[in-house]
């Protein structure tokens, strides 16, 4: 087998890739982006020699991609609710942290939540003044670039009764 630096034709043996399949394992982006392999054919005489066409290699930024997102919730009467969001990698057995972020100030800034490292955010304790507060994930791994969730709201329904039922006989 012979490769070739990306955009060229300057063909190199590779030492030891003899076979009729070549295996490539840990090829890197963007260093192994746009290499091109090609067989290389001896006779049995030693001098007659035949090429294949060449294949280029196609190497991918790694990247994380949010799947799902957390969605908006009411604060129920017991004051608590839970946010879920996930990600996933496309380089295979990457570890992916999770960070839970609040933001209470609509989204200008946000805050790590203490010890929120999983992809289901649990909230208790909540009451009205948690009202309008946001909650994204943000998704990171060594060598990836971070990415975030879509914020989600938390908002809260005051219920007023105007009228009063009386008694009557």
């Amino acid at each position: 087998w012979q490769e070739a630096p990306a955009s060229t034709t300057d063909f190199v043996d590779m030492a030891g890739k003899n076979s009729t399949t070549l295996s490539l394992t840990s090829m890197q982006f963007p260093g192994d982006n746009g290499k091109r392999y090609r067989c290389k054919v001896t006779a049995y005489d030693g001098l007659t020699t035949s090429t294949s066409n060449y294949a280029t290699l196609t190497t991918e930024a790694p990247t994380i991609t949010v799947t799902s997102h957390p969605s908006d919730r009411p604060i129920p009467d017991d004051g608590s609710t839970s946010f879920s969001a996930s990600a996933s990698a496309n380089v295979s057995g990457t570890t992916i942290d999770k960070q839970w972020q609040v933001s209470t100030n609509g989204g200008v800034s946000y805050t790590d939540i203490g010890g929120a490292t999983s992809s289901t955010l649990s909230l208790t304790g909540l009451s009205a003044s948690d009202a309008d507060n946001l909650y994204r994930c943000k998704f990171s791994s060594s060598g990836f670039s971070t990415v975030y969730s879509n914020a989600a709201k938390l908002w809260y329904i005051q219920i007023t009764i105007d009228s009063h039922p009386t008694s009557t006989t």
